[in-house]
């Protein structure tokens, strides 16, 4: 008891003194510390200087509890001494306490039960004795390490002293450097948008570039095609041009042969017909169309449905407008062709097929308009003009049917104009044939003949419908 009680003792003092140097370190570290702060440090040496002091405060709380842990070990020992003491005073007076052992000898069994829990209590007491020497001895080894930390951080602290004087003698380019970095970065901050329009006209560039190239490729591709082509074609051409070369050297070049290659036939021509001029061979296509236009007109102007008095029969009603009908023709075409004759210097090769070309024609035309204004009235009239322009289409009197459509082709032969043109044409210049007089004359008997067999029985049907009281017209 009283060896551990020593070993304890001697590991407190030992303890004690490694506190007090610990202090005394951190003494010394916080007073370097004062001097550098004297010398201007920045805020983290500061900061540094006070984790220090408050390092420092929590040693010296710690202190104060070691002193006391070693006071009460002292005082232990004492106690342990007077202990040992007063065992020998009872160790002298063992005779006068036989009776009184005896007595007690009762309660020693009670008492052996009481001293096993104590020695129990004093094991787990020696146990706990030397967790506490273990983590002494873990405690010395940490103040240790802790002291050479000290050392070390004295050792930073004057790196960090020396570090923060260049600092200041350098403070002054930093500065001027700081300023200059502020101005560049205002410049670049003001030239930011140009850059970055500067940047998209680049990639536009560069996307214009790069199909410009991709079209420079294939046109490449293409002139080196093409220059292939034209170097066998050159070649093709050379080859060819040699023997030409050869056979113009073999070729006889006389008067007869040159006369020869440039005109090697003699055409023989023969005129069917003479035109003048443009005027004559448009003029069969012009009266033909007067005349219908002649006749169109007598029918809106004249009320040619209308009968003078009461018609006793179809054919005298007939018999009374045809009067009118042919007389009307007969003067406009006798009419048209004295204007174009003598009036306009029209040369005509046959003046009686001239004529009758032009009686017959403006008779048919004359039967067709007449019968549609009687049977159909204004709604006939406007049949007509229809029928008018049909036949400006379709009867090829200026340009040749080929050139037409097919529409038009498909009615060339049904419509009187066409004939009438034909007709017209054979008796002004004689370039046709014979027989195109006698073909008009006939087709337009033809339709003469039709157009008044059809107008009588109309006139049939009217006498029927309107006329049958003798001597009243009724509406």
């Amino acid at each position: 008891m009283t060896a551990l009680q020593g070993a304890v003792g001697s590991k407190a003092q030992q303890q004690g003194a490694a506190l007090a140097s610990a202090k005394e370190s951190l003494t010394n570290v916080a007073t370097a510390l004062q001097a550098i702060g004297d010398a201007g440090l920045t805020e983290k040496v500061t900061a540094l200087k006070t984790g220090v002091a408050q390092l420092q405060t929590g040693i010296d709380q710690l202190a104060p509890g070691s002193e006391q842990l070693i006071a009460g070990l002292n005082e232990a020992q004492t106690g342990s001494e007077a202990l040992v003491t007063g065992a020998k005073k009872v160790q002298a007076s063992a005779p006068t306490l036989t009776d009184a052992i005896n007595t007690a000898a009762a309660a020693s069994a009670k008492l052996a039960n009481g001293s096993s829990q104590a020695n129990e209590g004093v094991s787990q007491l020696a146990t706990g004795l030397n967790s506490a020497s273990t983590g002494s001895e873990t405690l010395n080894s940490g103040l240790t390490t802790y002291t050479n930390g000290v050392a070390t951080l004295g050792e930073g602290v004057t790196t960090l002293h020396n570090g923060a004087a260049e600092l200041a003698a350098n403070s002054g380019q930093l500065q001027a450097g700081a300023s200059q970095l502020a101005d560049g970065t205002q410049q670049l901050a003001a030239k930011t948008p140009a850059l970055a329009s500067g940047v998209g006209q680049l990639n536009d560039g560069a996307s214009q570039l790069h199909d410009g190239s991709t079209k420079l490729a294939e046109g490449s591709n293409k002139l080196t095609d093409g220059l292939t082509q034209v170097a066998s074609g050159t070649v093709k051409l050379g080859d060819t041009l040699g023997e030409a070369s050869n056979k113009v050297a073999d070729t006889n070049l006389k008067t007869a042969n040159a006369k020869m290659v440039a005109k090697p036939t003699d055409l023989n021509k023969t005129e069917l017909s003479k035109v003048p001029n443009y005027g004559h061979g448009l003029a069969p296509y012009v009266m033909a169309l007067a005349l219908f236009v002649g006749s169109l007109t007598f029918n809106v102007i004249f009320p040619i449905e209308v009968p003078v008095s009461y018609p006793k029969s179809a054919l005298s009603w007939w018999f009374s407008k045809f009067s009118v009908m042919i007389a009307h023709a007969i003067v406009q075409a006798l009419l048209l062709d004295v204007i174009m004759v003598l009036g306009l210097g029209l040369e005509v090769e046959h003046m009686g097929q001239f004529v009758l070309v032009s009686l017959f024609t403006s008779l048919a035309y004359m039967s067709i308009v007449s019968f549609l204004a009687i049977t159909f009235g204004n709604p006939g009239r406007f049949m007509a003009m229809i029928l008018l322009v049909l036949q400006l289409g379709a009867s090829a009197g200026t340009f040749p049917l080929q050139l037409t459509n097919g529409f038009f082709q498909v009615l060339h032969t049904a419509l009187p104009m066409t004939y009438a043109v034909n007709g017209y044409r054979q008796a002004l210049t004689d370039g046709l044939s014979n027989g195109v007089v006698g073909q008009t004359l006939v087709v337009m008997t033809l339709f003469i003949l039709a157009f008044n067999a059809l107008l009588i029985g109309v006139l049939h049907l009217k006498r029927t419908k309107n006329y049958r009281l003798e001597g009243t017209i009724e509406a």
